[in-house]
Formats: structure tokens, C-alpha cells, sequence
């Protein structure tokens, strides 16, 4: 995204003192660099586009970068040709006063801007015209094949925990006891929790008295995010510092620890899930090997909930169980197993009394009005645009001769 003019003026600033001096290719500023199929990339151009890129904070080997993205636009412009799409002068203004707008600039005055530090108004149009051309080449060849139905909105919601705002990088004990020995475990945990000082402490004694699945390996989890989690367990999570254990938590049957190792914020999501729809199978035996080993076979055959439900009907009739509920009902036992899932996926995480459970993520969902199911299917309709685009410039690329210099 371009940034604000006086963020702009300081990246010229500091970004462009940072270039490199070429010599010789001031000496011979149009001496080709890249060919692709017939057409050619200059060491002016790059220089210039460098010096673009500089002006949009773009991180990194800005030549390199520049190369990049140079020799990429002649691909998009021969995949442009084959399929006669063309651009015309009024467009291009269009896509120009837009761009000059976001700074808030006339295109005469953001030329003048990029000008003082060198960059000539003709790589300024060059960009502009790249991105245009580009997309509404995608747009011609693909804009009608693209049709996103409900079930890909849901499964759009269902995945936004991988980009929710907020996510947690943790560790795991989870303590198991028999109702009579409720009160000596939870001495004993918050005894663990208070001899406890870094995260060496932690992740041995996670293989110590941890019965989690992650035991072996210190109690370590993948980045969980916080939209996944009940209101309260959230609340905990963002209260406990980076390097520190977070207060006990209760699930039935078992006490949970965390260790917090980081916390990060990602892309944010219009709107993560406020209703979970999830089954469980538990199957009687314990954690014993052969239970564990029965349901692993169990896990290896279903793909659905509908599946699981099937698996019950010979295993354990009584043992499944399919809710929908709010996200902040989802009982505490299930809470953070299901915020790792994707739907479809199991795990045996879960520890209750004398059975394997086997924990299925059927859907995440959430009430949307009709302008944001709007505004997403729109979101998703670009993101498959673009993807059908990446394969055809990569169709294009593999039949020109593209040749660095």
C-alpha cells in the first residue's frame, strides 16, 4: 500500500541515500540488464523503479527487487497482448488521479514530489500502467468464471483464525485427576506453577506431569489464535506476560497451564467466528495403546463429522456427540484443541475419565449481515482472480527465454 506524503518524503530520504553507486551504469544508463522473449529491461529502469520502491517503504535489496518485479511486468504484458487486452489514456489518468489521491496530492504535484528526488514522471505512468494492464487482463480472462457460494463464505470464516488480529505462542501441562483427588492436584499444579522461573522449567516439567499429547515435546503448541478461544480464556492469555505462566485453568476432569512464549499480531480478518459446530466420539479403554491405536485408525478414515458420526454407529453409539454453540460456550476441555483445528481435522488432545475422545472441528461460522457477506465474497472473488492470474503468467513465462545480464 502507499504511504502517507511525509511518510513518503522520509523513506526518500533515507532509502535513496542507501543505494548503491553504480558508475557504470551512470555511464550507460539504457545498457540492457534482463531480456524477456522480445522485450528488454534497462539499468535506468531499474535504477528508477528502485527508487519507486524506496518512496513505497518497500523492505529489502530494492534493485534486486526492482529487476524483480520489472521482468515480471514484461511477462504480464506479453500475456497482456496474447489475449489483446489493451489499455487506453483516459484509464490510465483514472488509475494516475487514484494513486495521487491516496496522498492526498493532484498527479501533478505527487510527479513533482517523486521528481525532487529523482524519478522521472514516465516511471511513475510505467507503474501505474503495469498494475492496470495486469488486472484488467485477469479480470477479462477470469472474472466471470470465478463464483463463490455460501459454503466457500463459511469456509472462509471457518479459516479466518489463521488471520486473526491477535495470536498466542504457547506451551501446554494439562494434569488429569479422579474427582476424589481434585483438591491434591490442584495443590500440587499450583505448586508446579510457583516452583516454575523460565521456559526450561516449564517444558520439563511439561514431560514430567503433562498427560497433553505435546508432553514429549515440552508442551509445545503452534501459534494459537485469540479469536478461536472463549471471552475468558482470552482474557487470561492477555494478561499473562511473555515468559510467564498463566493462573490454572479448569477444564473438567483436569488442570491446564500455560506458558506464554509470545504473542504477535497478524493481518486482521473482517470478522472472525462467533459460533463453533464441532462433534465428539469417545471411545471407551483409557489412553492405552490399544485405545489410542483404535483411534488413530479411527482418525485416518474420517474427513467429516458426518463421518465420525458413521465410525460411531459400530464403536460407540453412545460415545458421539455433535454441538453448536456460541464460541463463548464452548466448554473449557474443548476450547483450545478446537482453535487449532481447521474444519474436518481431529484430535485426541482432549483428556476425559476412562475414554480416548476424538475432538472433530465441523465449522466455524458467524452471523453477517448482507453487506458483509457482500464485501467478503467480493474479498474472495479478487483472491481467486489473482490466483487463476499467478497461473497464467506462469503459463506465459514458461515460453519466453528470460535472460539476466
Amino acid at each position: 500500500m502507499i504511504v502517507r506524503l511525509p511518510l513518503l518524503s522520509i523513506a526518500l530520504g533515507l532509502c535513496l541515500a542507501l543505494l548503491p553507486d553504480r558508475g557504470a551504469q551512470a555511464q550507460n544508463p539504457f545498457r540492457v540488464v534482463a531480456e524477456v522473449g522480445a522485450q528488454v529491461v534497462t539499468a535506468w529502469e531499474v535504477e528508477q523503479r528502485a527508487r519507486l520502491l524506496a518512496a513505497l517503504n518497500t523492505p529489502g535489496d530494492l534493485e534486486r527487487e526492482a529487476l524483480d518485479t520489472l521482468i515480471e511486468e514484461r511477462v504480464r504484458a506479453e500475456a497482456a497482448r496474447r489475449a489483446r487486452v489493451t489499455l487506453d489514456e483516459d484509464e490510465l489518468r483514472e488509475g494516475v488521479l487514484r494513486l495521487a489521491s491516496s496522498f492526498q496530492l493532484s498527479p501533478e504535484e505527487l510527479v513533482e514530489v517523486l521528481a525532487e528526488d529523482g524519478i522521472s514522471p514516465e516511471t511513475f505512468r510505467d507503474y501505474v500502467r503495469a498494475q492496470l494492464l495486469w488486472n484488467k487482463t485477469i479480470g477479462a480472462r477470469f472474472g466471470g468464471r470465478v463464483e463463490i457460494t455460501d459454503r466457500d463464505l463459511d469456509i472462509a470464516i471457518s479459516r479466518a483464525r489463521t488471520e486473526g488480529r491477535v495470536a498466542f505462542l504457547l506451551s501446554e501441562i494439562i494434569v488429569p485427576y479422579a474427582p476424589e483427588a481434585e483438591a491434591a492436584a490442584r495443590e500440587g499444579v499450583e505448586r508446579l506453577r510457583a516452583a516454575i522461573r523460565t521456559q526450561d522449567d516449564f517444558e520439563q516439567a511439561a514431560r514430567l506431569n503433562s498427560r497433553a499429547a505435546t508432553a514429549e515435546d515440552g508442551g509445545r503448541i503452534d501459534w494459537l489464535p485469540a479469536d478461536g478461544l472463549p471471552p475468558g480464556l482470552r482474557r487470561s492469555l492477555m494478561q499473562t506476560s511473555v515468559g510467564a505462566v498463566s493462573p490454572v485453568i479448569d477444564l473438567p476432569g483436569a488442570l491446564l497451564l500455560f506458558f506464554k512464549r509470545g504473542v504477535r499480531a497478524d493481518g486482521v480478518f473482517a470478522g472472525g467466528p462467533t459460533t463453533l459446530t464441532y462433534a465428539r466420539l469417545r471411545l471407551p479403554g483409557g489412553r492405552g495403546a490399544e485405545a489410542m491405536a483404535r483411534a488413530e485408525a479411527v482418525r485416518g478414515k474420517v474427513e467429516s463429522c458426518n463421518d465420525l458420526l458413521a465410525e460411531s454407529r459400530t464403536l460407540a453409539p453412545d460415545g458421539f456427540a455433535e454441538d453448536t454453540v456460541p464460541l463463548r460456550a464452548v466448554p473449557g476441555a474443548y476450547a483450545t484443541a478446537l482453535a487449532r483445528l481447521d474444519p474436518g481435522e481431529t484430535t485426541l488432545d482432549v483428556v476425559e475419565g476412562d475414554f480416548v475422545t476424538i475432538l472433530m472441528l465441523c465449522i466455524r461460522s458467524r452471523d453477517m449481515d448482507d453487506a458483509e457477506r457482500s464485501r467478503l465474497r467480493e474479498a474472495l472473488t479478487v483472491q481467486q482472480v489473482e490466483t487463476y492470474g499467478r497461473t497464467l503468467a506462469n503459463q506465459v513465462r514458461s515460453t519466453l527465454e528470460i535472460r539476466r545480464r
